[in-house]
């Protein structure tokens, strides 16, 4: 809800495996929808949900009749008809053959899926271009390129995916810069070396609207 203020375009939350089972769905539907949330992803890993890209990790799909109706559970008991849906199979993940991954991503499209992501982790993008190539539904396809980061927004686009997540890279730069940051502090001891990574104070209260704070300050308070 604090992003979605935030920004003055729709926002999407990832909500895993929609947090257990068709019921919970709708009720996660429904509190994103009354938080003026645009759409969700939910993905078809059983609960709880497991990263894609954890090696070595047990894991396992959910029977695709469940997750058909987690799809149908939020679809039909959304509150706003423009509430989207994302549908996402982790099935090359778990080791499936890209037409058992597209058999799936179909049976998601005819459940009422807005979009669907078929996750790949090949750095090859090689299952990318296939499934963009073999897709035939009228929904369109949503990628997230984590592995294959050689492909530009235009490569995806021209491939015939719609919509690009970028899943995690806000909080990996954020992290990256935070380490390195203290790192250089602690070695240095003054904050000079640090100064020019910083944004300077009355850049940081631009952003965080200390004027209007300060307006609304001396009028009411």
């Amino acid at each position: 809800m604090q992003i979605d203020r935030a920004v003055g375009i729709p926002v999407i939350v990832d909500c895993d495996t929609g947090y257990g089972n068709a019921l919970n769905v709708i009720r996660t539907t429904q509190d994103l929808e009354a938080m003026g949330i645009a759409g969700m992803c939910i993905e078809d890993n059983t609960f709880p949900k497991k990263c894609s890209f954890y090696e070595s990790v047990p894991r396992s799909l959910d029977d695709p009749r469940t997750f058909i109706n987690k799809i149908k559970a939020a679809k039909e008991n959304q509150l706003t008809k423009d509430f989207f849906v994302i549908a996402r199979t982790e099935a090359l993940i778990q080791g499936n053959s890209v037409s058992q991954a597209i058999k799936r991503a179909e049976d998601y499209a005819a459940a009422g899926a807005d979009s669907i992501v078929i996750h790949s982790k090949d750095a090859t993008g090689r299952e990318t271009k296939q499934i963009a190539k073999s897709w035939r539904e009228d929904i369109p396809l949503t990628v997230i390129p984590t592995k294959f980061p050689q492909f530009s927004t235009t490569d995806l686009g021209r491939m015939g995916y719609k919509m690009i997540i970028y899943a995690n890279h806000p909080i990996r730069a954020a992290a990256k810069a935070v380490n390195d940051m203290l790192g250089l502090l602690k070695s240095s001891g003054t904050q000079q070396s640090i100064n020019e990574s910083l944004f300077r104070i009355t850049d940081l209260d631009s952003i965080v609207g200390v004027d209007k704070l300060a307006s609304n300050e001396k009028k009411y308070a």
